[in-house]
């Protein structure tokens, strides 16, 4: 990402999504210092000199592991996803025109409903595109995603 800022900032946009973290997730010992420095430089090359680009930063959900021996593995995702997201919405609040749209708020922790989102593990189906395109349109509209009921 960070080699297409020049790229992204030559089409003058005034409102960029960044959706960035899941095959960091999946790493064994992801590097969550260098995400997020890496993150907080993107995020300023964007809007270096240019205060109407917008900036969504996408948060991250873990995917859904479908075996029972993966419980632990599974409660490890979705701790790293919560302390990732915590990242976003700091990189968020630090920088003027920058807002975390936070799906792991209201995505769905256990059961059908979370199964639901995602095909093969790391893939979300076409359901939890569904429910991520509705919050970043809801982000672009005023709407706080944080806001939206969790179902």
């Amino acid at each position: 990402a960070l080699k297409k800022v020049e790229t992204v900032r030559a089409l003058e946009p005034s409102v960029v999504v960044v959706g960035l973290g899941a095959r960091e997730l999946g790493q064994a010992k992801p590097d969550a210092v260098k995400f997020r420095r890496d993150l907080t430089r993107l995020v300023r090359d964007l809007r270096v000199d240019d205060s109407t680009t917008e900036v969504l930063l996408v948060g991250m959900v873990s995917p859904v592991l479908d075996t029972d021996s993966a419980a632990h593995r599974q409660s490890s995702l979705d701790a790293q996803a919560s302390a990732w997201n915590v990242s976003l919405a700091e990189i968020a609040a630090e920088a003027e025109g920058v807002q975390h749209v936070d799906l792991w708020a209201n995505w769905p922790r256990s059961g059908a409903d979370r199964a639901a989102l995602t095909d093969q593990v790391w893939t979300l189906s076409d359901q939890g595109h569904a429910r991520v395109a509705t919050a970043i349109c809801d982000a672009l509209t005023g709407i706080r995603p944080e806001a939206l009921p969790a179902d």
